[in-house]
């Protein structure tokens, strides 16, 4: 089979997490909706005044225009990748047993270890600390099995059956973001290689909108109504947004040139919990006034926070070349890692940096990494 024309699917995922997260909220604080709901006074409390509206404004559109230019001005220094697919197959890694035993045996350790807490997420707070040891493992488990849907490894099968195991927990402890990541990431596999129709997409995406609202109205024990289901969609990110209409209307200047010291410091989130349980109290905050009543903090104090007015845009034009590049590198581990890194885009990449890197760059690149090994085909 050749490839053809690649898809940018990181730019179609990029304009919906941008039109969710911060395009939204903004408009429907404008038109006063959802007054009446619980935690919306903190909300209004936060949105941006009038000489501020502006401002934000410019903000959110430096980094879409920034992403896009990046992304697309990537094409012109890559070379459409034409080459058949059987072909590297027949050279491709193959996941190593022992990363795999290694992974079940922490895994449902972690999990029986943690019995207690199971499927309790629609009536207690989140676990945090439970919930990122089985988010972690279910996206090394995605990764690996995504691989063997190419190198045809039997052990894919094995693979899949705990990825559902562990997204069934998480969905069981209250946590849809993380259940989005391996869902998002199969349906690019399924159109980046014409396994799915575009109508079957649309279905399929309407079923698992109208699924995670209703969860998401149950955890809150509310009726399911349409109302509760439209607020509940939009709660997501409005409670997020109060970190971003906080950072424009508390600041009165932003600096053009930050030192990121909070962007560095979350890498430090790669080192797993075990060796380092207190690692959070080693990422500096951002040097900006915010409210973050959920925790979540959105991408404009995140980025603007860490990089300035003038480092800001520069970062998301980089983005968006990388993301180009890697979608042109030939290779199935560059195919899958790309796959996996879009996941991440529309929901996580505007709420939450830490996570972000985490899966980036150690769940998605060096826990596979040491998974894989070479396997030669016999001539």
């Amino acid at each position: 089979m050749v490839m053809g024309k690649k898809r940018l699917f990181h730019n179609y995922l990029f304009v919906f997490g941008f039109v969710y997260y911060l395009i939204c909220p903004f408009i429907l604080g404008y038109y006063n909706s959802f007054e009446d709901y619980p935690g919306m006074q903190l909300f209004y409390a936060n949105y941006p005044r009038e000489d501020k509206m502006s401002l934000y404004i410019i903000l959110c559109f430096l980094l879409l225009i920034s992403f896009f230019i990046g992304s697309l001005s990537a094409l012109f220094f890559t070379k459409n990748v034409n080459y058949n697919k059987e072909h590297v197959v027949n050279g491709v890694f193959k996941v190593k047993r022992w990363f795999i035993v290694l992974l079940l045996i922490f895994d449902n350790y972690y999990i029986l270890s943690n019995r207690s807490i199971l499927f309790t997420g629609y009536s207690n707070e989140y676990s945090t600390a439970f919930l990122g040891g089985i988010a972690t493992f279910n996206n090394i488990f995605l990764f690996l099995w995504l691989y063997t849907r190419f190198s045809k490894d039997k052990i894919g099968k094995f693979l899949l059956f705990l990825l559902l195991e562990n997204s069934i927990i998480l969905l069981g402890m209250g946590s849809r973001m993380f259940v989005l990541i391996p869902v998002i990431s199969f349906l690019i596999f399924l159109i980046d290689n014409h396994k799915i129709t575009k109508k079957t997409i649309s279905i399929l995406s309407l079923i698992l909108v109208l699924l995670f609202l209703c969860i998401g109205v149950l955890r809150e024990n509310n009726e399911v109504s349409f109302e509760a289901l439209a607020f509940i969609g939009c709660a997501e990110p409005m409670f997020t947004w109060i970190s971003a209409s906080s950072f424009v209307n508390y600041n009165a200047n932003i600096n053009l040139i930050e030192f990121p010291s909070h962007f560095i410091g979350t890498f430090i989130s790669i080192i797993p919990s075990v060796l380092l349980p207190n690692k959070g109290d080693f990422i500096n905050e951002i040097p900006y006034y915010i409210e973050t009543p959920l925790g979540a903090c959105s991408i404009i104090p995140l980025i603007y926070g860490n990089f300035g007015l003038f480092g800001a845009p520069v970062m998301m034009f980089l983005a968006g070349f990388l993301l180009t590049v890697l979608r042109y590198k030939k290779g199935i581990f560059s195919m899958c890692y790309y796959y996996c890194c879009c996941s991440v885009i529309p929901f996580l990449l505007f709420r939450d940096m830490q996570s972000t890197n985490k899966l980036i760059f150690s769940v998605f690149l060096i826990y596979p990494a040491i998974a894989i090994i070479r396997f030669i085909k016999a001539k």
